[in-house]
């Protein structure tokens, strides 16, 4: 992995997908946003909603769709997975521990912190998935 300078935020990139071009993808960290607070893009981590709603414009602009488009899933450690399309509530994603997509200009991530997230990329279909696991 090496970190990136993407649209003002410090990303991780992986080296295998970095050049791939039918894909974009992210790992943030703390220290992501060149702000003196911590980046964070969850909800549950600060009592500033606004905080993390300007976090995720910012990574909405860095990965070239519209925050509207950022789909992260109310994780609990269950087996639930969600397909997300453009008509995907967000009601769809509570206790939801992996997303997938094929749709294009749609980003889905989930959040870790003890916990292993995995990325996983299907070059034929061009099929994104996330897990929390």
């Amino acid at each position: 992995m090496k970190k990136s300078l993407v649209k003002n935020l410090h990303l991780w990139l992986f080296d295998c997908l970095v050049n791939e071009s039918s894909v974009k993808h992210f790992v943030t960290d703390r220290t992501s946003s060149e702000s003196e607070k911590e980046f964070t893009l969850s909800y549950s981590s600060v009592l500033d909603r606004n905080e993390v709603l300007q976090n995720r414009v910012m990574l909405a602009a860095a990965m070239d769709i519209q925050e509207s488009n950022l789909y992260f899933p109310s994780q609990i450690h269950k087996t639930k997975i969600v397909n997300v399309t453009q008509g995907t509530s967000k009601d769809e994603l509570l206790e939801t521990d992996a997303l997938i997509t094929n749709e294009k200009r749609i980003c889905i991530a989930v959040m870790s912190a003890d916990c292993v997230p995995i990325l996983l990329y299907d070059f034929k279909n061009k099929a994104v998935g996330a897990v929390h696991s």
